[in-house]
């Protein structure tokens, strides 16, 4: 959650002034990642929240490729592009900004039918089963997270007293990429 939830405003259409203080801190966190721009809104110029509005079955596609960038790593459409295309009858009625994360939400099997029907609104139990689906996949390893992109450091424990155990996000190929300091005093 970010530090300035409070004081810092993220969607046109909710001040830090609002009365539903986890509404804001969650909007926060949800604006920061990059997984909601809002309506009509950027990465950079954040737009309405809506938060009692519906969302369009693209734009639900949308949020669940940046929700597995933001805890993942990697977006749905990345993960996707060493998969073949399986039909989407209506991607071309899609916007475009949304058709590559509809095409990897058919290809990943998280949608199952040929017809998506981008333009209609998506039920909050349909948005529950599409975001179920993807956690399954990514628990049961169906949809990982590939060996490309930064290494980073997932694990740092003292294990004994002159002794780290780091456990990377994947293997270390580049011993340069992975350096690191530890520096006493600081965390």
């Amino acid at each position: 959650v970010p530090t300035d939830w409070e004081t810092v405003q993220r969607f046109t259409d909710l001040p830090v002034t609002a009365n539903d203080k986890e509404l804001l801190k969650y909007a926060a966190v949800v604006a920061d990642s990059n997984v909601f721009n809002g309506v009509n809104g950027t990465d950079e110029v954040k737009g309405a929240l809506n938060a009692a509005g519906k969302i369009t079955r693209e734009n639900m596609a949308l949020v669940l490729d940046r929700a597995y960038l933001a805890v993942y790593g990697v977006s749905l459409v990345d993960f996707d592009k060493s998969t073949e295309d399986i039909t989407v009858a209506d991607l071309a009625q899609a916007k475009v900004e949304a058709q590559a994360a509809i095409q990897a939400v058919r290809n990943l099997g998280l949608s199952t039918v040929e017809n998506f029907n981008p333009k209609d609104n998506v039920t909050r139990a349909n948005f529950a089963k599409f975001l179920s689906v993807a956690i399954d996949k990514a628990e049961e390893g169906e949809i990982t997270t590939p060996e490309t992109g930064e290494v980073s450091i997932t694990s740092l424990k003292a294990s004994k007293v002159n002794e780290l155990t780091v456990e990377f996000n994947k293997a270390v190929t580049d011993t340069a990429a992975a350096a690191f300091a530890v520096k006493q005093g600081t965390t």
